[in-house]
């Protein structure tokens, strides 16, 4: 089974946003290797659009976790481009503050997954590493896509 893992940032692997220390690197880089991931994905309620992109770009925040991780970042998601997938079929829209407040980081996730990607998904496991997430699995027969969040306090090691 293919493996896609996306991270949160804020207490998950930086301290915050306008804090860029890292965090549980230990811990996620073994569940990376683990899972043997080369790649990972930013989803995060800190993304709020391009500009939070483009900053996150101009503050090496790329640069910093990828060399702590040793991976590459190979996507990032902001909280629109996430909230378009979710409502596809409805036509349904908020905004950004409402839609978190709404849909959570939990249900946003997994909606994105389940309602965003196909038959060229089958046998992915897509995960969350999060630090506000239960420890939850999900699996749709149909497509056999399984969606996982992790909640980045309950993994064994680091410090």
């Amino acid at each position: 089974m293919n493996t896609k893992i996306f991270l949160d940032l804020e207490l998950t692997i930086v301290e915050s946003w306008t804090d860029p220390t890292l965090v549980n690197v230990d811990k996620i880089r073994a569940t990376l290797e683990k899972f043997g991931v080369t790649e990972v994905g930013i989803f995060s309620f800190a993304i709020w659009d391009d500009g939070d992109v483009s900053d996150f770009y101009k503050r090496k925040l790329n640069t910093l976790i990828e060399t702590a991780l040793g991976v590459k970042i190979s996507q990032i998601l902001t909280i629109p481009e996430i909230a378009k997938v979710v409502f596809w079929k409805t036509g349904l829209m908020m905004d950004v503050p409402e839609f978190i407040s709404t849909w959570g980081k939990p249900r946003a996730f997994i909606d994105w997954v389940l309602m965003g990607h196909g038959k060229e998904c089958a046998h992915t496991n897509f995960i969350l590493i999060d630090d506000v997430v239960q420890n939850i699995t999900t699996h749709d027969r149909d497509r056999d896509i399984t969606v996982t969040l992790i909640n980045v306090n309950s993994i064994d090691g680091g410090p």
